[in-house]
């Protein structure tokens, strides 16, 4: 489930148990926009709600699901051979709980 870090009226959208930075969070007036980004920063979900935080919650927690678990074809650093995992086990070569940390 994703979560807010808020610093005033802007903040980060953050999920895991690292906190990894997946969005921005703004308020604006009872409004808030919350945008989250993908692997090359282009938006993958924009959303703009005055239900309350606990709704666009869920709403941001299953646009994550829907686009951390697409496909995505790698190239293992091991042999060379391109697999296919989830976007979600892609990770980073600094996270040994990931793919890329072993194809590295």
């Amino acid at each position: 489930m994703v979560r807010f870090k808020w610093q005033g009226k802007e903040g980060n959208i953050v999920v895991g148990s690292r906190n990894r930075v997946i969005g921005k969070v703004t308020k604006i007036g009872t409004y808030i926009n919350a945008k989250i980004y993908g692997d090359n920063k282009e938006i993958v979900a924009e959303i703009i709600s005055n239900k309350g935080a606990t709704k666009l919650r869920e709403q941001l927690t299953d646009a994550w699901l829907i686009y951390s678990s697409q496909d995505v074809i790698v190239r293992s650093a091991m042999n060379g051979v391109k697999v296919t995992i989830q976007r979600s086990e892609v990770g980073t070569a600094c996270d040994p709980s990931t793919e890329r940390y072993w194809t590295m």
